[in-house]
C-alpha cells in the first residue's frame, strides 16, 4: 500500500501494517492508548455480553476465548483480515453459530439457546451480499415478509417508515433485484429496521459500493443510533470505522487484539480522515472472511 498526501509519497508498507499504525497514531503522532477491557464507559450497561466465546469449526479453532461487551446506542466496528473471526463472532449474536463454550448475552437472552426465532426480534442481520436476502417480487412485499413473520397483524407505518429511512419509497413497486447495488443493500437494511430490533448487525455493509452510496448506508446507520439502536458492523474500511464508529474492534487468529474508543479529537491523520481535498479510502470490495 502506497498512501499519496499533498503530492507526495507519505506512507508506504504492506496494509496489515499501515492499518496498524493507523490505529496507533494520534493527532499529535503520540501513542493511541486504548481503553482497557471491551472499552465500555463506566458504568453504562451492557446490550451485547460475551465472556469467554470458544468455537471451533470441525476441530478447528476459529474463536479463542473471547470477552466483549457493548452498550446501548453505540457503533462498533470490528475490524481484521480475512480469516481473523470476525464473521464467526457475530453470527453468535443471532443464534446462527452456537458456542462451543463461553457465554452470549444479548439484551438478557441467552445467545446459546433461544430460539432463533425469538432472537430475530431483539437482533437483525443484515449479510454482506443483499442478494442472499432478497426473493419478493416488490421492494414493498420485501420488507413485509420479515415483519409479517414476527409480527402477523402488523399495519403497513412501519413498511413505510423502513422505506423511507433508506430513501427508497419511490421504489417500492420495483422488482428488487433490478435495483443498484447500492439500492439494494439499503433495501436489506430497510427489511431488518422494519422489525424494529434493538441490535442491528451488518457484515461489511459497504462492500462494492463507490463512495456515495457507502456514506449514504452510513448516513442511515447513523440515523438508528440516534433513535436508540445499537450498531454491530464487520468492515475492512478503517475510514469507516475512524469516521462513524464509537469503537474499533481489531481481530486477528480468533482474538480480540484491540478495542479503542474513538472520540471527535482522535483521527488518524493519514490513514483514516482526510480532510476535504485529499485521498480518501473507499469502501472495501474485499471478499468476505
Amino acid at each position: 500500500m502506497v498512501l499519496i498526501e499533498d503530492g507526495r509519497i507519505a506512507q508506504e508498507g504492506l496494509p496489515a501494517e499501515l492499518m496498524q499504525a493507523c490505529l496507533l497514531q494520534s493527532p499529535a503522532g503520540g501513542a493511541r492508548n486504548p481503553a482497557p477491557g471491551g472499552a465500555l464507559p463506566a458504568g453504562a450497561p451492557s446490550v451485547i455480553s460475551i465472556q469467554g466465546l470458544v468455537h471451533r469449526y470441525d476441530g478447528v479453532m476459529a474463536l479463542r476465548g473471547i470477552d466483549f461487551e457493548v452498550a446501548p446506542a453505540e457503533i462498533v466496528a470490528v475490524v481484521g483480515e480475512n480469516g481473523s473471526g470476525k464473521t464467526t463472532l457475530i453470527k453468535h449474536l443471532n443464534g446462527l453459530l452456537r458456542p462451543t463454550e463461553g457465554s452470549v448475552l444479548v439484551g438478557g437472552l441467552d445467545a446459546a439457546t433461544v430460539p432463533i426465532a425469538e432472537l430475530a426480534r431483539y437482533v437483525g442481520l443484515v449479510f454482506q451480499n443483499p442478494d442472499t436476502m432478497l426473493f419478493a417480487e416488490t421492494v414493498e412485499d420485501e420488507v413485509a415478509f420479515g415483519l409479517k413473520n414476527i409480527d402477523p397483524d402488523s399495519a403497513g407505518e412501519p413498511i413505510e417508515a423502513a422505506l423511507r429511512e433508506v430513501g427508497l419509497t419511490h421504489r417500492r413497486g420495483a422488482y428488487p433485484r433490478s435495483l443498484s447495488r447500492g439500492e439494494r443493500q439499503r433495501l436489506a437494511i430497510a427489511c431488518v429496521i422494519a422489525m424494529k430490533p434493538r441490535v442491528i448487525v451488518l457484515d461489511e455493509p459497504t462492500t462494492g459500493l463507490d463512495a456515495r452510496e457507502a456514506a449514504r448506508v452510513m448516513e442511515t446507520l447513523g440515523r438508528l443510533r440516534q433513535e436508540g439502536h445499537t450498531i454491530v458492523m464487520v468492515t475492512h474500511d478503517m475510514r469507516l470505522g475512524e469516521e462513524y464508529a464509537d469503537r474499533i474492534v481489531r481481530m486477528e487468529r480468533g482474538s480480540i487484539v484491540g478495542d479503542e474508543r474513538i472520540s471527535e479529537e482522535e483521527s488518524c491523520p493519514k490513514l483514516c480522515s482526510m480532510s476535504s481535498g485529499r485521498a480518501h479510502f473507499t469502501a472495501s470490495t474485499r471478499s468476505p472472511n
